[in-house]
């Protein structure tokens, strides 16, 4: 779980619950009942909003499966490659205390719902069987149930499929039988049992954000004030309609899951308002203005939640590739492998679901993080020497003084921190935007590549570098063969490893790269799973060597 995005996504929403709250009530009274529900399901739709993938983003991949990868053609020479046989990375120590909280509570009260609903059809004590019940279910065309119970106290709806309305067990008189029942059946009517179960569930979701209980309290008044009104249509009298709601509220009880007839006491002396005022003429004209300005703010809020607060997020990528078996070479580690052939423009690729998986790209950012440092003179190809600073680190190798070829070679990070805190945070996102880079969030700490908020997939690393060494970004070209030279492995062979470790544990490695065979360039990435980069670096090789023998 992000906790930035969490962070965000919830400081938008408390701001937009804000300002849509204060200007229903201020359009309150120029809007009719129903334009007010509708207004509910936009803010529905900006609640769930950030528990779903990005907007528009498909994932729409086209393979063309391959028997066998001996097919494949021909590759380069590795014979002589040669490295260093220690990966150089520390581990990131991360706190999920929060979201252990977060999580726990939210799946608590979820329990509790189920609870309740388990509980409510314990007040199905017995079926009544009413012509008159059954009349307005055929006048609304709801197919229910009608039972009474001596466990509550005010009439009660619930249930999705099979629905019910369970009325308290005592001598209703006929008028407060029929709006009973018609109010409840009503519900029924505009799926508002529905509504209230997802509303329940959002409930749970953000139960730490007052803010967006406060705008669920909203949605569900205007739930009851369109469903009062409804009733009021049928009925013709609503002072009458008024008592009995304000009688029935005289002893109400919350039923969870379920809709009530008297609702929230908070709400209810809006909902008389609203009762008293039954009759009065709304423009047509301006219901539907207020309606196009609220879908506009529900608009905004989703760019505005799509751009910061998703906790969630699929890359869009659409390319053709061959789909190859290299599970001999993976040995049951979890990982995938991607190559890029230049000149016959095809991606081959191995385990595809993890192929457009996001995660931290760790030590291969140092790629577009030393091009950048070049294009911005903050290192130069004459000069990118770096002092130490003689803060101890752990590797022997990173306590002395550093060049671009030897902070490659070794992974030094504090090489590249310093690169990092020369640039401006809107000069990096703008790059990472321009390369278009993986998710491009920088939004998390200063070390937002080591397993932090930068995210991206293999396929992408493979976009990157394809246009990285054909310098679609317009560089400079001493820049590009600068990198190409700190990233160099041996004749024709270059590449970066990254690891990432949290608290001590591995949890993913990457080895990517290019590889020259004469007026040829191929493109790899390979990550694996709860291992090192050393490890993806050394199943790469064996890959590259099998299909040279082949």
């Amino acid at each position: 779980m992000n906790m930035y995005n969490i962070l965000i996504c919830n400081i938008i929403l408390s701001l937009s619950a804000i300002i849509i709250i204060s200007l229903k009530n201020l359009f309150g009274k120029f809007i009719s009942a129903r334009c007010n529900y509708y207004i509910g399901f936009l803010l529905i739709f900006i609640l769930i909003v950030p528990m779903v993938p990005k907007i528009g983003i498909l994932q729409n991949i086209c393979y063309d499966n391959m028997e066998n990868i001996t097919k494949s053609p021909k590759f380069f020479n590795i014979d002589n490659f040669e490295s260093n046989n220690k990966d150089f990375y520390i581990s990131v120590n991360k706190d999920y205390t929060v979201s252990f909280i977060i999580i726990s509570v939210m799946l608590m009260r979820i329990l509790i719902l189920k609870i309740s609903e388990i509980r409510l059809r314990k007040y199905t004590e017995s079926r009544i069987y009413s012509e008159e019940f059954n009349k307005y279910c055929s006048v609304l065309k709801v197919n229910a149930q009608l039972y009474k119970s001596k466990s509550i106290n005010s009439p009660i709806s619930f249930g999705i499929i099979k629905k019910y309305v369970i009325i308290p067990d005592r001598k209703l008189k006929k008028k407060e039988f029929e709006i009973a029942v018609l109010h409840e059946l009503t519900h029924h009517k505009h799926n508002d049992i529905l509504i209230n179960y997802i509303l329940c569930i959002l409930n749970a979701v953000y139960w730490f954000n007052p803010f967006v209980y406060m705008l669920i309290q909203n949605i569900r008044l205007g739930m009851e004030i369109y469903c009062d009104y409804s009733v009021i249509q049928q009925i013709n009298n609503n002072i009458e309609y008024g008592n009995i709601i304000l009688n029935f509220a005289a002893d109400n009880k919350k039923y969870g899951a379920a809709d009530c007839i008297s609702g929230n006491g908070k709400h209810l002396r809006s909902r008389i308002n609203k009762i008293i005022e039954y009759g009065d003429e709304y423009s047509k004209k301006v219901s539907r203005a207020v309606m196009a300005f609220f879908i506009c703010i529900t608009i905004l809020t989703a760019i505005c939640i799509n751009s910061f607060g998703y906790a969630f997020e699929y890359n869009h990528i659409n390319i053709p590739a061959a789909e190859i078996d290299l599970d001999n070479f993976f040995n049951g580690a979890k990982g995938t492998f991607v190559l890029y052939n230049q000149n016959s423009n095809e991606y081959m690729i191995y385990n595809k679901k993890l192929a457009y998986k996001r995660v931290s790209p760790d030590s291969t950012f140092k790629i577009p993080l030393a091009l950048k440092g070049l294009e911005e003179n903050i290192i130069t190809a004459n000069d990118n020497k770096m002092f130490w600073n003689g803060a101890e680190n752990p590797f022997s190798q990173w306590n002395k003084n550093q060049n671009l070829n030897s902070a490659m070679k070794y992974s030094v990070n504090w090489y590249f921190q310093e690169i990092d805190n020369k640039l401006d945070k809107s000069e990096i996102i703008n790059y990472l935007k321009y390369i278009d880079y993986g998710n491009k969030n920088v939004y998390g700490n200063k070390d937002y590549w080591l397993e932090n908020s930068l995210k991206i997939s293999p396929v992408e690393q493979i976009i990157f570098l394809k246009g990285f060494i054909n310098n679609i970004y317009n560089f400079e070209e001493e820049n590009i063969n600068t990198v190409m030279k700190a990233i160099k492995l041996d004749n024709g062979l270059y590449g970066k490893t990254g690891t990432g470790m949290i608290n001590g544990k591995i949890n993913s490695g990457w080895f990517i790269g290019i590889a020259e065979r004469g007026n040829n360039k191929y493109i790899f990435a390979t990550r694996l799973e709860n291992a090192d980069g050393l490890a993806a670096r050394d199943i790469t090789v064996n890959i590259l060597k099998f299909i040279i023998d082949n």
